[in-house]
């Protein structure tokens, strides 16, 4: 229930900061693991502009994605996909 609280105020500002569809900037942080990323990017369409920084020590991934998202909707079920990874941060 928090989770669905946060969900619903998510969309509330992403309704007041953005105009749908949009571009938008996701990041995330992921353990260095090429099946991790290679999950992260099949949340994408071929459009995507994604870029990946590793890490000082290479122990984690910075994976960052511009990409049009048609609504506040869409963007937040790729948060709710994230959520469900086990060691991925979202900025």
């Amino acid at each position: 229930e928090d989770n669905e609280r946060h969900y619903i105020s998510l969309k509330d500002k992403l309704d007041a900061w953005f105009k749908w569809p949009s571009n938008y900037m996701f990041k995330f942080i992921v353990p260095n693991d090429n099946k991790l990323v290679t999950l992260v990017e099949t949340w994408f369409g071929p459009e995507a502009k994604i870029r990946h920084m590793n890490s000082a020590q290479n122990n984690y991934v910075s994976i960052s994605v511009e990409v049009i998202m048609p609504s506040s909707e869409s963007v937040i079920n790729i948060y709710r996909k994230a959520s469900e990874v086990k060691g991925l941060v979202a900025l």
